[in-house]
């Protein structure tokens, strides 16, 4: 499944994906493993386009087109896409009631202007953490997204059934699937 975090803000139309995060299930390990593309990879993108970079696939053809593009540059097919833009995203993250994030000292004082440490985030400040690359590398910034991605699965685990089903209720109007 690919997880599309979408470079949108409110009133525009669709852009390019700032985030594509594959997040692989494997049911008889019950392991859940999360890869990273860098957005700024040069690909072959197929159908007539120029080579470009990755996420402007998403931009040029939406989950079809960015399906494709994986599919022709790495060798394996997408079985379903979720696509969340930043509104979205600081909505997901607040219906949860936020998220725990241990951030080192850099991380912190540049947010936070504070210490090393773990700090319950809001979904604004999950946001801006998630989109970090001022203080070091889009490689550590895709880290922190994963980072994100997987203290929610952790905090998912703890709540009761009937609570995760209310949460998605509140949060699948959030995002875009064409599963």
């Amino acid at each position: 499944i690919m997880l599309v975090g979408q470079d949108r803000r409110e009133g525009q139309g669709r852009q390019r994906s700032d985030t594509m995060i594959l997040c692989s299930i494997n049911t008889d390990t019950k392991q859940i493993s999360l890869i990273s593309f860098m957005r700024d990879l040069y690909v072959q993108i197929p159908g007539g386009y120029s080579d470009n970079r990755l996420n402007a696939t998403y931009a040029f053809g939406g989950f079809p087109l960015l399906d494709e593009t994986l599919t022709h540059n790495f060798g394996f097919s997408i079985d379903g896409n979720f696509e969340v833009d930043f509104g979205g995203f600081i909505s997901v993250i607040d219906v949860l009631g936020g998220v725990d994030i241990t951030m080192t000292e850099v991380e912190a004082n540049t947010l936070l202007g504070s210490g090393a440490g773990t700090y319950h985030l809001n979904g604004e400040k999950a946001l801006n953490y998630a989109r970090l690359r001022s203080t070091d590398s889009d490689f550590n910034r895709t880290g922190r997204q994963r980072k994100v991605i997987e203290q929610l699965i952790v905090k998912a685990k703890t709540m009761s059934f009937g609570t995760l089903n209310t949460i998605l209720n509140q949060v699948l109007p959030q995002v875009a699937t064409n599963m």
